[in-house]
């Protein structure tokens, strides 16, 4: 046999074996930022369907049909929860998805069999907004506000007006950059899992660790400036990133969207905005700011828009550092003469 002959047969067998090792898969994400992480992991070839569209609410959200179907078809299901996506609840805990779908927020079950391995340490940093409060005007960590909320050393555990659990875990944790880290190595595990070349999948997963990384040093100086402004916030979508880049949440209108706000829970945010020299409200898009500026009373009112859910944000690999970059900046314009 001739030494060309023999070269292409290896090459042959080579291709064999990687085509035979690894698959072209089909990931449905519940919403955008999920797939802006899985993105970042997934080799080439693969296909990506989000759920949730933009300017629509995953708390509030209803699956279509055809979204039935494409969850029948994936081979990795990713959201963040039932805290988060109770549209899917009942759906995913079905045997059909059980083996293929993966929830990044930790239960308090550890019976949970697809889950994000994040520590525990990782989330005991979750605070309540209010930890200025310390000082004066209110304890924040021991009172039951009229949303039905309790928070103390840190940690909520109350129920909302339709009767669902929420556990200390923030189901928002793709704002925070050390919990996506987590999350995308709970998502390469999984696609490695489903057939995904590993090789692939283990090297994206490293260059994103590293570009996220160095995207966190930047945005902790360049958000250096911002961690004198109040900042005010419509529901605890920003919290995460907050606590992570140590940025002061002053107010923060509802836990749940769901939720309408109480008289005795308005009264005292009314009273922080009157107070503040340096109020910003962060507006996200499928929110008036009507409440805000009602309470406000006439009062000038910075106001930074922001949006948790990446809509403007493009569908490629680096997405997800794009919107840490565009969360950053709606703070940043919150300052003044910027």
């Amino acid at each position: 046999m001739s030494t060309a002959r023999i070269v292409f047969s290896a090459l042959l067998l080579m291709f064999a074996s990687v085509s035979t090792a690894a698959r072209d898969l089909q990931i449905v994400s519940s919403i955008k930022p999920v797939d802006l992480i899985a993105r970042a992991i997934a080799p080439p070839g693969t296909e990506f369907t989000t759920l949730v569209p933009p300017g629509s609410s995953p708390h509030t959200y209803q699956m279509k049909i055809s979204q039935r179907r494409a969850l029948n078809e994936a081979d990795l299901i990713l959201w963040m929860g039932p805290d988060l996506e109770n549209f899917l609840t009942r759906t995913l805990q079905g045997p059909d998805f059980s083996q293929r779908t993966l929830a990044l927020t930790p239960e308090d079950s550890e019976e949970e069999t697809h889950q994000a391995q994040s520590s525990g340490d990782a989330h005991e940093s979750h605070h309540d907004d209010h930890e200025a409060e310390e000082h004066g005007e209110h304890d924040g960590h021991k009172e039951h506000d009229s949303h039905g909320e309790h928070a103390e050393n840190g940690h909520h555990d109350h129920h909302d007006e339709e009767g669902h659990h929420h556990s200390g875990v923030d189901p928002h944790g793709w704002l925070d950059p050390a919990l996506t880290a987590t999350m995308a190595g709970a998502i390469a595990t999984a696609m490695i899992d489903a057939g995904a070349n590993p090789i692939i999948v283990r090297a994206n997963l490293e260059r994103f660790l590293s570009d996220l990384t160095g995207l966190e040093r930047e945005l902790q100086a360049y958000l250096e400036p911002a961690r004198a402004i109040d900042l005010f916030i419509y529901h605890g979508a920003f919290k995460p990133f907050a606590e992570h880049y140590r940025l002061k949440i002053a107010g923060e209108l509802t836990y749940n969207p769901a939720v309408r706000p109480g008289a005795r829970h308005m009264a005292m945010l009314q009273d922080r905005l009157a107070q503040s020299e340096t109020a910003c409200l962060l507006q996200e898009p499928e929110f008036s700011a009507d409440w805000w500026l009602a309470m406000s009373q006439g009062k000038a009112l910075t106001i930074g828009r922001w949006d948790p859910l990446a809509a403007d944000i493009p569908s490629v690999p680096n997405g997800y550092l794009l919107f840490q970059k565009a969360v950053a900046d709606a703070v940043v314009s919150c300052i003044p003469n910027t």
